[in-house]
């Protein structure tokens, strides 16, 4: 965020009633394990957090300045992270079994006897009005 990108009132909102929100959920949890210790700060400034949000909240902006950085450098490695493990886990090991059985649906295997690549299509004839609905 630059300096002049200030948020507005509504995200500075946003961002407090979420945070308290947040509080309240991460307080049931430590409750539901059995970790006692942070409870009771987490149930005091939980309804802080929401009622500066719906009061003034001008008043999270410096919350807000330093929580977005962290949460957008968090963002960025779960998704690295998640995109890593998802084409590891799910994508090489399909495309591994696909190889092993000698399938190849996008026909890119190389034959030095066949005379073209080209694939003809037994569709409708072209329609040029479709360009305008690609979707």
């Amino acid at each position: 965020m630059s300096k002049t990108d200030r948020p507005d009132r509504k995200e500075l909102r946003t961002f407090g009633i979420s945070l308290g929100v947040v509080c309240l959920i991460w307080a049931g949890i430590l409750w539901w394990r059995g970790h006692l210790g942070a409870i009771p700060w987490l149930l005091g400034v939980s309804p802080i957090l929401v009622l500066v949000g719906l009061v003034a909240p001008i008043a999270l902006y410096p919350l807000h300045r330093v929580w977005m950085p962290v949460a957008k450098g968090i963002a960025r490695a779960l998704t690295w992270l998640l995109l890593t493990l998802t084409f590891y886990l799910v994508f090489t090991p399909y495309g591994v079994v696909m190889r092993l059985r000698g399938r190849d649906p996008l026909h890119r295997r190389f034959e030095p006897d066949r005379e073209s690549y080209w694939e003809s299509r037994e569709d409708a004839p072209f329609d040029p009005d479709r360009l305008s609905k690609q979707y």
